[in-house]
């Protein structure tokens, strides 16, 4: 069945979905219009065409400018004098973005970085740019595990998803989305029991602002004089 009275074939169907942002408009008129030049524009949007092929009764469009993303959009095709040939609606495919990026902080060698997105994204690289030094992988076409190699203290690391990045889809960023998360700062100790109305049996707890490494923490605990005892954890707590 042809697309209108006149229209051979057009390469967007109607109802078609998923359509590229930057689409090929490609068109052929039957005897009816033969020798008319016909005009594409986008209903209700301020969307250019270049034209990059005229051969006989075939035409070839572009978009100059992106369509929206994720959207119903109509492509009318009209002639010269504004007569409406022939109009086919379509979706665009869905801008990819970031749904969550979650990871523990402060961030410490080994704690792991995980994406999840919207649409499944092209596998081939990382969507993502990390300066804080790693290696990622994809665990599904939705998300991306970067586990943190090293770390320098008391700093703020950035994760960016760039303007361009590509879905499965064809759908692209259309704007950088940043995210922050910061390394340790410096550990803050809190003591508690430390008085002489308690007895010598009362346990001295020391709570911390962040996690620690267990035997430094116990290497670098006295008391001054020495006093017998042990040491054990509760969580991020050194109980003596």
């Amino acid at each position: 069945v042809a697309p209108a009275p006149g229209i051979v074939s057009l390469s967007i169907d109607k109802g078609s979905k998923k359509i590229l942002p930057n689409p090929r408009i490609d068109v052929v008129l039957g005897d009816e219009l033969a020798g008319q030049e016909l005009i594409p524009s986008i209903e209700g949007q301020d969307i250019s065409f270049t034209r990059i092929l005229h051969e006989g009764n075939h035409f070839v469009w572009t978009t100059a400018n992106d369509l929206p993303q994720g959207i119903p959009l109509a492509l009318q095709l009209k002639d010269k004098q504004g007569t409406v040939i022939v109009t086919r609606d379509f979706e665009t495919v869905v801008e990819p973005a970031i749904v969550s990026l979650q990871a523990k902080e402060p961030l410490l060698p080994g704690t792991k970085i995980i994406a999840l997105f919207n649409v499944p994204m092209m596998a081939s690289s990382s969507p993502l740019l990390f300066d804080v030094s790693g290696e990622g992988t994809w665990t599904s076409p939705v998300s991306y595990e970067y586990t943190v190699r090293s770390v320098t203290a008391n700093k703020n690391y950035t994760v960016t998803l760039p303007v361009g990045t590509p879905s499965l889809d064809g759908g692209k960023v259309e704007h950088e989305d940043v995210r922050m998360f910061s390394s340790p700062g410096p550990i803050v100790a809190a003591f508690s029991n430390i008085s002489h109305e308690y007895d010598i049996h009362t346990p001295i707890v020391i709570s911390f602002d962040q996690p620690v490494v267990h035997k430094s923490a116990e290497k670098a605990f006295s008391i001054n004089p020495a006093v017998k005892g042990a040491l054990s954890w509760k969580n991020d707590r050194l109980i003596f």
